[in-house]
Parts: structure tokens; C-alpha cells; sequence
């Protein structure tokens, strides 16, 4: 029997017309090379409005997509552009590439022949690709871009790694271009949370074939990923579609030359604002690749350096003249009335990883605070063969001369309290007081012989405290934390931060650590007079709570040791709190009140509080004050 009527041809119809009484008009733009893009551009362009361009995904022509969900609410408030990418809709070309890249150059094109200069672009699934790429090559034109749902990020081994509920790209294709209503349904299954099989007839199906193919998602805002959420309104979603019988082959070559040889490492990074747009249950891009485009670190750091700024300190560079340059935040506006504080980091990723969420906001209003990278961490080079502690100290005393800084008080974490030891040891007449955090001034080369550490060579140490896998990650982790949070951080924070914070100068670090602790003896490691406080976790492994009682008692009285118990490595993390407490009592001494006259004198009260109650720790600390805080 003749088939009379196509639902798939009708609503077809009735999206033309949605689009033309929205105040869009059909065009088709000759390219001269064999290439026609058909797309839909307002009737009038208003000056006053931006421009903004939609590009479509697979399963349909751009109608079927943006159509009735989308274009009736962007239309008031942008100049909307719509093409048909190449073998889509009425969109078609002679030539031979397949590429996202050459699909960006197209619609590129057709943007400058309606004279667009500024756009911004929202891409669907694998239009996505295509403004990721636009973003790329076309930065002048390209102010905003939104990824929805598209894994630009994604690898050719993702689908040996069983990232992809298909093993080939041809079985991909299969899927995506349904050509029976057995494939459409199961096209459904992985692009629905509830698909729709069981409600749609097979009639409907094949009329989809013979016009259209359907891919539907929801959208609902959590922080900047916006995540598909279980729904059955399907009012509330937007669908794509597209032709299905009429260029098959050529659809199947895009999808091939997608992901074909596909590096991650080979992808350029965008500069524009960037949107990420994506459904929580995924399966035909996983929201795995979602974080991978996002880059949870570049976001955090880029939060971070806004925090610093907000609170009062600006980024600066101090070229030092040698072949040495130091980052260092330094206050926007420094208070004389406040004294000078230098915070120093330890390894990990830049000066502000350590220090911004959990001391930065407090010590701000008490001190003019200093927070420089060390050298090969941040911003800070140098082309000098100097690898040792002392070194760095010159180099950051050296950026406080430049900044005018006479007197200073120091805190240095780890890496940084060996190079806040040196500057007191150089730099007397500078530093007034020294806070030491979990850092092994007083460590031996022959410690690890002896198994003091879990690591039994320099190399192996700096493998841990270098990791470039994600498995050694989680190894450092489980040494710096009580409660290392290792279940609950995917491999994909971890690789995302060691690429973005621990690929460079990997062997100059690896410098670092081994001339930190080469032949080092305690017999000659200078004393220093200043005032120190030296801060531990009772159960660090990086460096054991046996370093600590080494400084203390190398030190003497001259020196105040507190004991943060249920803390390792990572305390200022663990317990924040209990830092910042002890830190600020040491760093800004309460002046005692006077004494009444009528107060009778009372016999002077010992320091140690909570101290260890076992003879051999009381003999071995019983110089100046211990405190275990609890």
C-alpha cells in the first residue's frame, strides 16, 4: 500500500515554519569549491544584539535539534545562526575531507559571507567538535564557546580501554546512522535515561529512517557541569535528528576521521570562556570525557589566583638578572603598620595549591603576606646549575630586597622549611622569627639506611613526590594523608592534575630532592637563633615525627615544638584550624597583661601540655616546650 502520510515529512514542515515566523530565513551559501552550506539566519540582524551560532550533532539536520526548544527562547536575545554541517540537511560538498577541522572552516565561511566578525557558538554532541575546532583556528571571531555533550577529549584507545559500550568506530557507525528500526531502538537505548521503545511503533521507525534519526538529553545546572537528570517529560528535552538514506558513506567517513589516531596530547587547548554542558548517564559520550575537557586543575588554579587577588595581592615577576626569575604574590598595597610575612612552599604544584584555601584568607588581615614559587615550581626558572636549598633561599631573599622588605617573618612548609631555615642561617639580619612545618631539616643521608623512611633511596623518594601516573599519585597520597582520599578521586582528576601541574621540569625537581638530602649530616647543619616554632603531624610518613624532636632538640630552648595530633604530611589540610591557631600565636606574641599589685606571685607553670607520657620521650624533649595538641 502507497504510504500518504509521513510524520517524520510533517513535522519537517511545521519546523520550517517555526523557524520562518521566529524571524529566521533560509539561505544556501556556494563556497566556490564545490561546497554549499544551507543555513538559517535572522531576516533582520539587530546591531545591538549578539550574534550566535548553534551547530548541530549527528541524527539530524539543525532544524530537528534547535528547533522547538531552543531557537523560540535564544531569538529575543541573540542574532541566531543555524547551518546544516556538510552531508546534513542541504548542506553538501565535492571535496574529499572529512575532518572536523575542514567542517569548522565551512561554517567559518558562511560566518564571514554574512559579514559576522564576533560570534559566539554552542555545539551539540559532534557540533561540538566542530566549535571546539572553531575556537581553535578561528580565535578572532570566537569570543564564547559551549560544549554539549561532545567528547572532544576522547583517544582512539578509549575504545580498547572499554570507555565506549562499542568496540570499533564501525560499530559506532552502525549505531549512529540506524538504517532498521532494530538499530534505531537500540540507538535509543544508549541516547534516552528512559527510552521511548516500547511507546514508538515500528511504523514510526522506518518513516525516521527514510527522513530522520532522534538523540535527546536533559539538561539541569550543577556548578559549571551541567549534568542529564532522570525525567519522562520529554517537553523538557531537546532532540536531534537527522537525515538517514542520503549520504550514509560520507556520514560514516566523519565519524571515522573523528576519532581516528585521536591524541589528547595532540589537542590544542582554547582560550576562549568556555561552557561544558553534559548528561550524568551518557553512554554515547561518557561523562568521564566531560572532566577531561573540563580540567578540574586549570579550573581550581585559575579559582585560586582569583582568590588571591580578591584578597588583596597581585602576581608579579622578579627577573633577578642571572638567568633567574621568580613569581611571587606580593600585597596590592602594603601596610607599614602591619609586619612582613613570607610564606614558602613545599613540593606539589605552585605556591598557591598550598597556601590559598586554608591560610591565605586569614593571615591577610594581619600581615603583609609574600608568596613566592620556588624555583622550577610556578613561574619561577632559573638557567643556573644550583640546585640546593641555599640557593633558593638567595633567590628569595633576593625578591624581598626587591620589594623593599627589611624585616620578615618565615613559614616554610616541607621543601619550603628547609629553604626558610637557610634564608635564617644567610639572612639574620632580615628574618625575625621561623615557623618550621613537617620539613626534615635535621634528616641524615644515612636515615635511609637505617629505615627511617619508607623509601629506601633518593630516587625512590622522588618517584613518590614526582608521580606522573596516577597509581603513584595515589601512592603519595596514602603517605601525606591520615585519611588519604584515594576511593574518592577518579583517575581522571589524577591524570588531569599531573598533566596540568607535574609535567614540568620533572628532572630538575628530581635535582632538587636529591641535593636536599646528599651527604647532609646534623653535625654540620649551622644552628639558628631566631625564634622557630616547629609545627608536626604525629603521624607523617614523608617526614617522621622523629625529624621533628631532631630539630627541636638541635635547636634547644630557642625553639617551641607542637605536636598536631591525628595529622599526617597534610595537616594544614587535615586540620586547619589547629595551623592557623598555633601559627598565629607564635607569629603575633600576645603582649601579657600587667600584673595587679594586689595579685600575690605565683610559682612559673610548665609549657608542656599533653606532652608524651613515656620516660624515654620525657628525657629526650625536655628542653624548651613540647606540645601535643589534640
Amino acid at each position: 500500500m502507497t504510504k500518504c502520510f509521513s510524520f517524520t515529512a510533517s513535522r519537517n514542515w511545521c519546523l520550517k515554519k517555526s523557524f520562518s515566523t521566529s524571524g529566521l530565513k533560509s539561505t544556501t551559501t556556494d563556497l566556490g569549491d564545490g561546497t554549499t552550506i544551507h543555513c538559517w539566519i535572522p531576516k533582520t540582524r539587530k546591531p545591538t544584539r549578539p550574534d550566535l551560532l548553534l551547530l548541530h550533532g549527528f541524527g539530524a539536520n539543525a532544524m530537528w535539534q534547535w528547533g522547538p526548544h531552543v531557537i523560540p527562547k535564544l531569538i529575543h536575545h541573540f542574532n541566531v545562526y543555524v547551518p546544516d554541517l556538510v552531508f546534513f540537511g542541504d548542506s553538501v560538498t565535492t571535496r574529499s575531507e572529512r575532518t572536523d577541522s575542514f567542517q569548522a572552516e565551512c561554517v567559518y565561511r558562511v560566518m564571514v559571507a554574512n559579514e559576522i566578525k564576533k560570534v559566539r557558538v554552542v555545539g551539540l554532541s559532534y557540533g561540538g567538535f566542530v566549535a571546539y575546532s572553531m575556537a581553535v583556528q578561528f580565535k578572532e571571531m570566537v569570543e564564547r564557546v559551549v560544549i554539549c555533550c561532545a567528547g572532544v577529549c576522547l583517544e582512539m584507545k578509549d575504545l580498547d580501554d572499554g570507555l565506549f559500550p562499542v568496540k570499533t568506530l564501525e560499530e559506532a557507525a552502525e549505531i549512529l546512522l540506524p538504517q532498521t528500526p532494530q538499530k534505531m531502538k537500540e540507538l535509543m537505548k544508549f541516547t534516552f535515561v528512559k527510552p521511548p521503545v516500547k511507546l514508538t511503533p515500528n511504523c514510526i521507525l522506518v518513516d525516521f529512517i527514510d527522513s530522520m534519526v532522534h538523540h535527546t538529553f536533559f539538561t539541569t545546572y550543577n556548578n559549571n557541569l551541567l549534568l542529564v537528570t532522570r525525567t519522562s517529560s520529554f517537553r523538557k528535552c531537546v532532540s536531534c535528528m537527522e537525515m538517514n538514506k542520503e549520504h550514509v558513506e560520507e556520514k560514516r567517513e566523519l565519524i571515522i576521521a573523528l576519532a581516528k589516531d585521536r591524541k589528547l596530547s595532540e589537542i590544542p587547548k582554547i582560550s576562549q570562556p568556555t561552557k561544558i554542558i553534559w548528561g550524568d548517564k551518557d553512554q554515547v559520550f561518557p561523562l568521564e570525557l566531560g572532566y577531561r575537557l573540563k580540567s578540574f586543575t586549570a579550573s581550581r588554579n585559575w579559582c585560586l589566583k582569583k582568590s588571591f587577588s580578591t584578597s588583596g595581592l597581585k602576581s608579579t615577576t622578579t627577573d633577578l638578572g642571572d638567568g633567574t626569575t621568580i613569581h611571587c604574590w606580593v600585597p596590592k598595597t602594603r601596610k607599614p603598620t602591619r609586619p612582613d610575612l613570607l610564606l614558602l612552599h613545599g613540593f606539589g604544584a605552585n605556591a598557591m595549591w598550598q597556601w590559598g584555601p586554608h591560610v591565605i584568607p586569614k593571615l591577610i588581615h594581619h600581615f603583609n603576606v609574600y608568596v613566592p614559587d620556588l624555583v622550577f615550581f610556578g613561574d619561577s626558572v632559573t638557567t643556573r646549575s644550583e640546585r640546593t636549598d641555599s640557593f633558593q633561599a638567595e633567590c628569595v631573599y633576593r625578591v624581598m630586597v626587591a620589594n623593599e622588605i627589611k624585616k620578615v617573618r618565615v613559614v616554610g612548609l616541607s621543601y619550603g622549611g628547609f629553604v626558610a631555615y637557610s634564608m635564617a642561617v644567610q639572612f639574620k639580619e632580615m628574618v625575625e622569627r621561623v615557623v618550621i612545618c613537617c620539613a626534615g631539616v635535621c634528616l641524615e643521608m644515612k636515615d635511609l639506611d637505617d629505615g627511617l623512611f619508607p623509601v629506601k633511596t633518593l630516587e625512590e623518594a622522588a618517584e613518590i613526590l614526582l608521580p606522573q601516573t596516577p597509581q603513584k599519585m595515589k601512592e603519595l597520597m596514602k603517605f601525606t594523608f591520615v585519611k588519604p582520599p584515594v576511593k574518592l578521586t577518579p583517575n581522571c582528576i589524577l591524570v588531569d592534575f599531573i598533566d596540568e601541574m607535574n609535567k614540568e621540569h620533572v628532572e630538575e625537581k628530581r635535582e632538587l630532592i636529591i641535593a636536599l638530602a646528599k651527604d647532609r649530616k646534623i653535625s654540620e647543619i649551622p644552628k639558628i637563633s631566631q625564634p622557630t616554632k616547629i609545627i608536626w603531624g604525629d603521624k607523617d610518613q614523608v617526614f617522621p615525627l622523629e625529624l621533628g624532636y631532631r630539630l627541636k632538640r638541635h635547636l634547644g630552648d630557642n625553639a617551641d615544638m607542637v605536636v598536631i595530633k591525628g595529622t599526617g604530611h597534610a595537616y594544614l589540610v587535615e586540620k586547619p584550624k589547629e595551623f592557623y591557631k598555633h601559627l598565629k600565636s607564635f607569629l603575633i606574641p600576645q603582649v601579657p597583661p600587667i600584673p595587679s599589685l594586689t595579685t600575690p606571685p605565683t610559682a612559673a607553670t610548665p609549657t608542656i601540655t599533653n606532652a608524651p607520657t613515656n620516660n624515654h620521650d620525657l628525657h629526650s624533649h625536655n628542653n624548651g616546650s613540647v606540645t601535643v595538641a589534640t
